[in-house]
């Protein structure tokens, strides 16, 4: 049995929590803001709205901590990669960030609109509108760097035989496949979900496989295969 890095375990968990993380907490608040009653409604629901958020907060943490993680890693095999990959996922977590915030600021302005009785004031709609739709690019623009940064990282775990090489290729396709969709999604074609779907499946499929499997780079002796340049 080859001899595993330590790390390679903690990155399938950190892989594998969006499952339980942003999926839920993202189900959690389109539940209360896709409500077509949502400016009247949502300021009811702070409880909801709350665990909704700490659940997104939690995946943006555990972004970052799998580009910090897999940075030293990475950097042993190609310094550039690991640098592009780190930053496409501090850069995600914080457009993630961004997008929550906005929908947190739907609260606020529900909860505005619920002391002025209700009242059909054209301007909380307009800001509503203006809070959804940074989210909504916020997200996509997420996607976009999340894919176009992950391909270099699928790269090195075929090229290095990291993972079965049927895994690292799935990477690649699904991660193409999402910042595609996210490009399309922000030119107005609705297709990001279904080209989301190769890229969060292989993201299940390499927690999976570094849970039980982890990284063949025994701890402290460099790297399995010779460092790019």
């Amino acid at each position: 049995m080859k001899p595993t890095h330590p790390t390679g375990r903690t990155l399938g968990v950190l892989f594998l929590l969006p499952l339980l993380t942003y999926a839920s907490g993202s189900g959690i608040l389109s539940t209360v803001f896709d409500s077509p009653n949502y400016l009247s409604e949502a300021a009811s629901s702070t409880h909801w709205v709350t665990t909704g958020a700490l659940l997104v907060l939690a995946n943006s943490i555990a972004v970052v901590a799998i580009g910090v993680l897999c940075y030293p890693l990475l950097a042993k095999l190609n310094k550039r990669i690991a640098l592009a990959y780190v930053s496409a996922r501090i850069i995600e977590s914080v457009l993630l960030l961004g997008g929550l915030i906005s929908l947190l600021a739907l609260l606020t302005l529900s909860e505005a609109y619920v002391k002025a009785g209700g009242l059909n004031v054209p301007g909380f709609e307009v800001l509503a509108q203006l809070a959804r739709a940074a989210s909504f690019r916020a997200y996509q623009l997420a996607m976009l760097f999340l894919g176009l940064g992950s391909l270099g990282f699928c790269h090195l775990l075929y090229r290095h035989q990291l993972v079965p090489g049927f895994i690292a290729l799935s990477g690649l396709a699904g991660y193409a496949l999402l910042a595609v969709g996210a490009v399309l999604e922000l030119f107005g074609f609705a297709v990001g979900v279904w080209l989301s779907v190769p890229g969060g499946l292989f993201e299940v499929t390499l927690g999976v496989w570094l849970l039980t499997r982890g990284l063949p780079f025994p701890p402290g002796s460099g790297s399995p295969a010779r460092p790019a340049s």
